[in-house]
């Protein structure tokens, strides 16, 4: 039966016929005969979705499964929207550990772009929605300035830790509503504030944090972001603790040396001599101010170039980080 309909049916007529139109029903003026039509029409589209539906699944069926390769997994990472770090001590640690194991594969342009995130975006706005619109518009300028000079040094640091054998990192979180801190700086901020904040240090080691990692970290869009301790300074009643040491005692904390390269016309006329430079060490060991004191003109700009890119460990009073003022001595021989 289905194959008489079929032969009935065949070719325009049936794609026609499939569509019921009404001219079609207008076809013929035998009533019996539209009726008929009709009911050949359902019965064949009927007959043929069930066999359309027979030969997809036929083709399906027997079509290979390829497996996922490597690189169209990739690509499909690749196209998920990547996770806001959580706010949190441990969300603090993932950011920082990821970077640590960048700077460790020598992976130059995956670090810098981890370490410019650090940047706060907007900052004049962060500044003066948490400081007021005065004080907060010049901690934004601080901030600004210092930035260049401050990436420097936070790329040096990052280097150098990964460059060690203890790569734990250690993370403290404080708050208005944490235990007091012993640090008063912290303290300062975290009163002058107009809205609750959170603040972040963080050190790395084996068993306990031995070295520190630059800043104090603060939670922005989805990240973690470092504020350098010289931002602020600029805040009211605050004064960081600063120790002055002898030349010795500093040098016993050095744990970065660059070696200063002679200018062509130092090298030219074979000066030799030394040169006394005055520097302040910031609570992280990185140094923040050089001024020369005394030694030969020719040899002054060379030496503050490579004394700021000295670090040394941390100084600690009372368990609390504070700055250290001091004095080195960079001597050049004929030797040199």
């Amino acid at each position: 039966m289905a194959d008489g309909l079929i032969r009935n049916f065949s070719g325009p007529d049936l794609a026609q016929s499939c569509d019921i139109s009404s001219s079609m029903l207008r076809a013929t003026d035998s009533l019996w005969l539209n009726r008929l039509r009709k009911a050949k029409i359902k019965v064949t589209c009927s007959l043929l979705k069930i066999a359309s539906l027979g030969l997809v699944y036929a083709l399906v069926s027997s079509a290979p499964v390829m497996p996922i390769g490597a690189t169209d997994r990739e690509a499909l990472s690749n196209t998920q929207t990547p996770t806001a770090i959580r706010e949190s001590p441990a969300g603090l640690q993932t950011q920082l550990d990821a970077i640590l194991r960048i700077a460790k594969t020598k992976n130059a342009k995956q670090f810098d772009d981890l370490v410019n995130d650090l940047q706060i975006p907007e900052s004049a706005t962060w500044f003066s929605a948490n400081f007021g619109e005065e004080l907060g518009s010049a901690l934004a300028a601080t901030y600004k300035s210092s930035w260049k000079d401050y990436e420097d040094a936070i790329v040096r640091m990052f280097r150098d830790e990964a460059s060690g054998k203890h790569l734990q990192v250690f993370v403290k979180e404080y708050s208005p509503s944490t235990p007091a801190p012993s640090d008063s700086f912290i303290q300062a901020i975290l009163q002058n504030s107009k809205n609750p904040l959170k603040l972040y240090t963080a050190g790395v080691g084996k068993d306990h944090p031995i070295d520190s990692l630059p800043g104090i970290y603060v939670y922005i869009q989805g990240s973690f972001r470092v504020v350098n301790w010289q931002t602020f300074y600029g805040l009211p009643n605050v004064k960081p603790a600063r120790m002055r040491v002898a030349t010795s005692v500093a040098m016993s904390q050095l744990i970065r040396q660059v070696n200063p390269v002679r200018f062509e016309e130092a090298r030219q006329k074979h000066l030799q001599g030394t040169v006394l430079l005055h520097v302040v060490i910031d609570r992280d060991g990185s140094v923040v101010r050089v001024d020369p004191v005394s030694g030969p003109p020719e040899l002054i700009q060379e030496s503050v170039e490579a004394v700021r890119q000295w670090r040394f460990k941390p100084t600690l009073l009372n368990g609390d980080p504070v700055e250290v003022d001091t004095t080195v001595a960079i001597v050049y021989s004929k030797a040199e």
